[in-house]
């Protein structure tokens, strides 16, 4: 099972940032949660999809992966399942502008798949609403 990478220290020097990535067809989301994410030590990647996503994962092993649901090329209930099936045990943060039930529904079949599903974000949320899920994603990671 591939496994997230570690922020590691070398030296006593500082510790490399986290990468994580954000896949979200709306660019405006996926540049604010990386301007979120940036300052608090993070190397944020976009992606604008999930066939983006899926490229990315062959080269890359992210600390997490903050995705949106609905998205034209693949639903993002079915990248959760993709994400399964090819044993990426990623942390995930679900976003969506739909009906919450929705975004519980994926979490749900997200953990029935094998998943690591942190939680969700109902658009529009607050940046403490991320931060605790970002700062969550550093302590798994130290």
């Amino acid at each position: 099972m591939k496994q997230a990478k570690s922020s590691t220290q070398i030296d006593g020097g500082p510790a490399s940032p986290l990468e994580i990535f954000i896949v979200d067809d709306d660019p405006d989301i996926a540049r604010f949660v990386s301007e979120v994410a940036t300052p608090l030590g993070f190397s944020p990647r976009i992606a604008g999809g999930a066939k983006a996503l899926m490229a990315l994962m062959e080269k890359h092993s992210p600390a997490a992966i903050i995705m949106d649901i609905v998205m034209p090329d693949m639903d993002g209930v079915e990248l959760i399942q993709w994400l399964g099936s090819h044993h990426l045990a990623v942390p995930i943060v679900i976003m969506t502008g739909y009906d919450s039930n929705y975004a519980d529904a994926a979490e749900a079949i997200g953990r029935g798949n094998g998943a690591i599903v942190l939680g969700k974000l109902t658009k529009p949320f607050d940046i403490s609403e991320l931060e605790a899920y970002l700062f969550q994603i550093q302590e798994a990671n130290q």
